[in-house]
C-alpha cells in the first residue's frame, strides 16, 4: 500500500519558516508560492530557499553563476552601449501597455513608446507631441484644437481654441486623447490623430479652427475671425475619423514681402494704407468716383471702432454710413433668428430705444450693407453662425467739421517755399475761406491762428485789397481766445465766461445780469451767498443758519419753533431749489423770481410763518410770536411771482443793550439802577416807591402840609 509523506508546509503567500521551525536536514514548503526552504548552518543557523524563481531573489557573489537583474543594471550603468551595432526589436503587434516600454510597431512601421497614458502610443519620427496640463475646469476631449495659455510648474497649460480672438485662434495642435481636468496629457503638434468625429469635414480638404470653441470646420473663417489651418482631413467619419495635423497660422502681427506680389481677390484694409514708392499707378485711364462730385467728409459715422458688441457668439457686424440725422440717435441690432431666414440664413431686428420698441424684425442677413435709418446701415460678414440675442449698438450724432480742398506748392528758395493752399468751409463761423499759405498738414480743424495761415485772393466780381473804415455789424457769437485791444467801443448783447457764466444787460431792471450756476444776480441790486442744504429746500423758502461745515454755511428751512430760536438766525430766501446736501444760493437782499405769489396782493408785506417752516405769510404774527418781516410782493402770479427780500427783525426787551432782565415774574416792573446803569426788572411792591416825592397810602390824604409841591400820593 502506497504511503504519503507530507513535509512541513504553509499555504499562506509570503510565509517562510524561521530557524526555530526546522531542524538541520528538515525541509519546508510554501504551497502557495511554490518555494522550498531548508535550514543551513555554516557556523550559524539560517533559512535558505533552494528553488528561487527570479534572479532578483538570489544574493550576489563571485560564485553565483546567475546573471541577475541587479548585475545587468550594474553593468549598463555608466557604460553606453557604444559597441552594439544595432538592436533588433521583435516585429510584432502592439504589446501590453507598460509605461516606458519601447517596441517596434508593425502596424505603423515605426518605433513606438508607451508613456503614462495607456490609451496613446507615440510613433517615433511620424508625430510630435507636447506634454500639457489641463486646468480649464472641464475635460478636453480627443481631437479638440487647443492653444497654450500659461504654465503649471514647467508644463504648458492649455485651453480650447476658437477663431473669435487672436490668442484663442493660435492653436498648437489637437488633443491626442481625453485630457481630464487637473491632469497632464498630450497634444499632437504634427502627425496623425485618429478615432475622432470628422463627419462634418471633407476628406482631403484643409481643416480650420472654427469660431465655436473647440470645433473644426473646412472653410477658413471669415473676418473678423482669425483663421488657423490645423491640417488635412484624411478620413471623414463620425467615430473613426482621422486628421493629419500640420499647423499653419494665417494671422500675423507683422508681414513683410521682399519681392513682387499679386493679389487675385479683393483687399480690405481697416487701417491706413501708406505707399512709400514715388507714385501709385492705376492701370485704368481714370480714377473713377461713383458720383459726379468728389464728396468729402462722408466716411462711416459710427464705424467698426465705435460699434459695441454684447453677447457670447460671433461678433462680425458693424455700422456703416455717414449719419444724416439732425439729433443724436443710438442704433441697436439684435439676432432674433438662427437659421430661420430665407435659405437658412440668420435674421435680425433693430431698434432706436434698446428694444422697448422695434423698427423691424426678422430681417434676413444678406452679407451686404442693410439700411436702418438716417443713412446708417448694418453690415454682417457672415450670414450664419450667430447666437440668438447677441446685440450690436452704436450712437451717431450730426457732424459739423471743417471741409475743403487743398493742394501744395513750392516756390523754391524764394517766397514761402513749400506750403499748402486751398479753399475750405470753416464751421466755426460758417464761411468759405481761401488760403494761400498754410504750413501744417491740412486735416481736422484748420488752425486759422497758425502763424503761417494767410488768406488768399479770390478773383471774381471783386479783386484787390479790402479796406474797411467804420463799423462792422453782425449777429451771432464771437469767440475770442486772446485779448481785444480797441480805442473804440465794444458792443455786445452778452459776454460768456466759460460754459455756464455770462454777463448781459437787463433792460427791465436797468442793471447787469450776472448768470452763474443756474441763477442770475442783478449786479448792485441783489446780494447772494453760497450755502449747503441740510434738507430739501424749494425756491422761495425762508432759510436760517444751521451750522457750518468746512468753509461753507449750512442752512435749513427757518423754523421759529426750533429750540433756542432767535430772529437773527434767519439769513434770507432760497433763490433756487436745493436737494439734501446740495450747494446753492440764498438771496439776502434783492428779488427772488419764479414763485407762486398768487395768494398775495402786490405790495403786501410778507412775514416768516410761525406755523410752517420756511413759509411766508401776509398776516403779521401776534405777540409773543416772532414777527420777522422778510419781503414784499412786487409781482403777484401763480408761476412768475416776484418778491423783494429784505429781512427785518423785531426784538425782545431784554435784547436792548442797557436792559438786564433776570428771573422775571408776573407783575414785575422796570426800574433804573444807576450803579449798573441798566434798567432792571423789580417786584411790583409799591412800597418800594416811597420817597421824598411819592407815597403809597391806603387812605385819601386830606392835608398836604409839610409836603413839597408835586408830591404824589398813590392810594391802594
Amino acid at each position: 500500500m502506497a504511503q504519503t509523506i507530507k513535509l512541513k508546509r504553509s499555504a499562506t503567500s509570503g510565509n517562510a519558516p524561521s530557524t526555530s521551525d526546522l531542524a538541520l536536514g528538515e525541509v519546508a514548503i510554501n504551497t502557495y508560492d511554490g518555494k522550498v526552504f531548508i535550514k543551513k548552518n555554516d557556523g550559524s543557523d539560517s533559512i535558505v530557499q533552494v528553488n528561487p524563481l527570479d534572479t532578483d531573489d538570489l544574493s550576489e557573489g563571485s560564485s553565483n553563476l546567475y546573471f541577475t537583474n541587479q548585475r545587468v543594471r550594474d553593468v549598463i550603468d555608466g557604460n553606453p552601449l557604444d559597441e552594439i551595432d544595432y538592436i533588433d526589436f521583435a516585429v510584432q503587434s502592439a504589446p501590453t501597455h507598460a509605461e516606458g516600454r519601447v517596441f517596434y510597431d508593425q502596424t505603423n512601421d515605426a518605433l513606438a513608446v508607451y508613456n503614462a497614458e495607456s490609451d496613446v502610443t507615440l510613433q517615433i519620427g511620424q508625430e510630435e507631441w507636447i506634454r500639457v496640463y489641463n486646468n480649464t475646469g472641464s475635460t478636453i476631449t480627443n481631437g479638440t484644437p487647443v492653444y497654450l495659455n500659461g504654465e503649471f510648474g514647467t508644463v504648458p497649460t492649455i485651453a480650447v481654441s476658437s477663431a473669435t480672438t487672436e490668442a484663442a485662434a493660435y492653436a498648437v495642435g489637437l488633443a491626442t486623447h481625453d485630457i481630464e481636468n487637473s491632469s497632464y496629457g498630450y497634444v499632437t503638434a504634427r502627425g496623425v490623430v485618429g478615432d475622432i468625429d470628422t463627419s462634418g469635414l471633407t476628406a482631403g480638404d484643409r481643416v480650420h479652427v472654427a469660431p465655436t470653441a473647440g470645433s473644426l470646420q473646412t472653410a477658413a473663417p471669415t473676418y473678423p475671425n482669425f483663421p488657423t489651418d490645423i491640417g488635412v482631413c484624411l478620413i471623414s467619419n463620425a467615430s473613426t475619423g482621422c486628421i493629419y495635423v500640420d499647423i499653419a497660422h494665417h494671422t500675423f502681427e507683422q508681414l513683410r514681402v521682399t519681392g513682387n506680389s499679386h493679389l487675385d481677390g479683393n483687399l480690405t484694409i481697416d487701417g491706413d494704407l501708406t505707399v512709400n514708392g514715388t507714385q501709385s499707378v492705376v492701370t485704368q485711364n481714370n480714377l473713377s468716383i461713383d458720383n459726379s462730385f468728389i464728396y468729402l467728409n462722408s466716411g462711416d459715422t459710427i464705424g467698426e471702432a465705435n460699434t459695441t458688441f454684447t453677447g457670447t457668439g460671433l461678433d462680425d457686424a458693424y455700422f456703416r454710413g455717414h449719419y444724416e440725422g439732425t439729433t443724436t440717435k443710438t442704433y441697436y441690432v439684435r439676432i432674433d433668428g438662427v437659421g430661420t431666414g430665407t435659405g437658412g440664413v440668420d435674421t435680425f431686428e433693430w431698434s432706436y430705444d434698446n428694444f422697448s420698441t422695434t423698427e423691424a424684425t426678422g430681417v434676413d442677413i444678406t452679407g451686404a450693407t442693410q439700411t436702418l435709418g438716417e443713412n446708417i446701415t448694418i453690415f454682417f460678414n457672415a450670414t450664419t453662425g450667430h447666437t440668438s440675442g447677441d446685440k450690436w449698438s452704436g450712437s451717431a450724432s450730426p457732424v459739423n467739421a471743417d471741409s475743403g480742398w487743398f493742394s501744395n506748392r513750392n516756390t523754391g528758395t524764394s517766397g514761402v517755399g513749400y506750403t499748402h493752399m486751398g479753399i475750405f468751409f470753416d464751421v466755426s463761423d460758417e464761411k468759405f475761406k481761401v488760403v494761400s499759405v498754410y504750413d501744417p498738414e491740412p486735416e481736422g480743424t484748420i488752425d486759422t491762428a497758425d502763424a503761417s495761415y494767410t488768406t488768399g485772393t479770390l478773383v471774381g466780381d471783386f479783386e484787390g485789397s479790402f479796406d474797411l473804415t467804420g463799423t462792422i455789424t453782425g449777429t451771432g457769437s464771437m469767440n475770442i481766445s486772446g485779448d481785444i485791444t480797441t480805442s473804440g467801443t465794444v458792443t455786445a448783447a452778452q459776454v460768456d465766461f466759460g460754459s455756464d457764466t455770462s454777463l448781459s444787460w437787463n433792460s427791465v431792471d436797468n442793471t447787469l445780469d450776472l448768470a452763474y450756476d443756474g441763477v442770475t444776480l442783478q449786479v448792485g441790486q441783489e446780494q447772494h451767498f453760497y450755502a449747503k442744504a441740510t434738507e430739501a429746500i424749494s425756491n422761495g423758502d425762508v432759510v436760517m443758519f444751521s451750522g457750518a461745515q468746512g468753509d461753507h454755511l449750512l442752512i435749513k428751512k427757518a423754523d421759529t419753533s426750533a429750540a433756542g430760536f432767535i430772529d437773527q438766525w434767519v439769513v434770507g430766501v432760497a433763490t433756487q431749489d436745493f436737494a439734501l446736501n446740495d450747494f446753492g444760493y440764498v438771496t439776502t437782499f434783492g428779488k427772488v423770481r419764479g414763485l407762486n405769489t398768487s395768494g398775495f396782493s402786490e405790495g403786501a408785506l410778507l412775514y416768516l410763518s410761525t406755523s410752517t417752516a420756511g413759509a411766508l405769510t401776509a398776516t403779521k404774527p401776534s405777540s409773543p410770536n416772532h414777527a420777522i418781516l422778510i419781503a414784499s410782493v412786487t409781482k403777484s402770479h401763480a408761476t412768475e411771482g416776484t418778491i423783494l427780500v429784505r429781512p427785518s427783525f423785531g426784538s425782545h426787551l431784554e435784547d436792548s443793550y442797557d436792559v438786564d432782565i433776570t428771573s422775571i415774574a408776573d407783575g414785575d416792573r422796570l426800574a433804573y439802577n444807576s450803579s449798573t446803569e441798566n434798567w432792571e426788572n423789580v417786584s411790583n411792591d409799591m412800597s418800594e416807591l416811597n420817597n421824598d416825592m411819592w407815597e403809597v397810602t391806603s387812605t385819601v390824604p386830606t392835608d398836604g402840609s409839610g409836603k413839597p409841591a408835586g408830591y404824589v400820593w398813590y392810594v391802594v
